[in-house]
């Protein structure tokens, strides 16, 4: 080889090297990791060719473990009985799983685990074991997930540090592998959310049979806390909060859980039952059962149509008696002679037609279209909630499970020293 190709090869390859330091450069400062030393391979690239038999994940972490059954689009909760999990959010696992590259190896050293929180799993420990299994329970991969570390500049290319179960070095992967060990993580916690300016009343009966009612007064249209009243306020005592009428009204328009069971693990036949009834003005009427149990309020929902009252017809009220002297008798009536001399008697008056009742005030005739609407929005409701009993958070209690006198200001205090005597 003669002096000049050896030139010409050792400009291309200082060019080489320039260009490679210099792209680089720019991917850390674009917050990218630096080139993988490992090539970037696939963190689980044996599971990749086993997706169509992954039908259980297994999250643990530390006391806390959830198991999800399923496959495609219908995914399900093992520790809440069967309760539906969102299938984007387990998608979206393992995608990210099977997605992720390794980056880098950082250490291999037990006692530097916990620092990228890929220890193995214990009470107390921050990480979390990832175990992918198909419909038999044979394991396809298992992962412990650890600490994320965001890019270089804060950016959405977040990584994070895992470990293979099993093996011993920890890695750097990308992806953001967000795996909940709680159950409720997995669901979409709403049971209701209807707009509160639908909602005209409630009524509330507790197992000893005290009854509460409030309304939308017939003439409001907005959903002010001036708009509704205690129906049941007894004589001589007054609300101790204006808004609780309306807030009571409004119950059932946003409604989360803590935790949920198939309806059937839960007695509603107990003590300690309340049935609230929340009616809206269109006529759809929600029905929340209520028990306490293991320190929880366990709820029961239901939802119906309710058709307008039918009109009554209207009686007047007789006026008062008035008293009076009586009038004095009538002269009699003297039998006439007619042409003949044949004696006739008077005929008597007809009596005056008897009054007709007033007619009712009718509610106006629902539209059809809109009753059906309804009576669809019912059944969907039922559909989805009759299977399940949720545990409401204890914030949802007032209006849920009040008692009369939580509603009513306290009465006064007589004064001990009694009423002071005039000076």
């Amino acid at each position: 080889m003669n002096g000049q190709r050896l030139a010409i090869l050792a400009a291309v390859t200082a060019i080489l090297a320039g260009g490679a330091f210099l792209a680089t450069r720019v991917r850390e400062r674009a917050g990218a990791p630096a080139a993988s030393p490992l090539g970037g391979a696939y963190l689980l690239d044996a599971a990749r060719g086993r997706v169509a038999d992954i039908a259980r994940v297994e999250v643990r972490s530390g006391d806390r473990a959830t198991t999800l059954t399923g496959s495609g689009d219908v995914w399900s909760i093992g520790e809440m009985g069967g309760y539906p999990a969102r299938a984007e959010r387990v998608r979206a696992l393992l995608t990210d799983l099977l997605g992720a590259r390794v980056l880098e190896e950082k250490t291999s050293r037990p006692d530097l685990y916990s620092r990228l929180g890929v220890e193995d799993p214990a009470p107390g420990a921050a990480s979390r074991l990832v175990t992918l299994k198909d419909a038999s329970g044979g394991t396809i991969a298992s992962v412990i997930i650890g600490q994320s570390r965001p890019g270089a500049t804060g950016g959405e290319r977040a990584t994070r540090y895992v470990r293979r179960a099993g093996e011993p070095a920890a890695l750097l992967v990308s992806g953001g592998l967000d795996a909940d060990a709680d159950p409720i993580g997995w669901t979409d916690r709403k049971v209701l959310e209807i707009p509160a300016d639908r909602f005209v009343g409630a009524s509330v009966t507790n197992a000893a049979g005290e009854r509460i009612e409030v309304a939308k007064s017939p003439d409001e249209t907005g959903a002010d806390d001036d708009a509704f009243a205690l129906t049941t306020l007894p004589e001589g005592r007054a609300v101790a909060d204006a808004g609780a009428p309306a807030r009571l009204a409004a119950g059932a328009s946003m409604v989360t859980f803590e935790d949920a069971r198939p309806a059937a693990e839960i007695a509603f036949d107990d003590p300690t039952l309340v049935t609230t009834v929340y009616r809206t003005g269109d006529g759809l009427a929600i029905t929340a059962r209520s028990v306490e149990r293991d320190a929880k309020v366990w709820t029961a929902w239901s939802a119906a149509y309710e058709e307008p009252a039918p009109a009554v017809p209207h009686t007047p009220e007789a006026p008062a008696a008035v008293v009076t002297p009586p009038p004095p008798p009538p002269a009699p009536v003297l039998p006439e002679a007619n042409a003949t001399g044949d004696i006739t008697e008077p005929e008597p008056a007809a009596p005056a037609p008897a009054a007709a009742p007033e007619p009712a005030a009718t509610p106006p005739p629902r539209d059809p279209v809109a009753a059906e609407a309804l009576r669809a929005e019912a059944a969907a409701l039922n559909a989805r909630l009759a299977p399940w009993a949720y545990a409401i958070p204890s914030y949802k209690t007032p209006t849920l499970r009040p008692t009369l006198e939580s509603l009513l200001a306290p009465l006064p205090t007589p004064s001990a020293a009694g009423p002071t005597a005039p000076e």
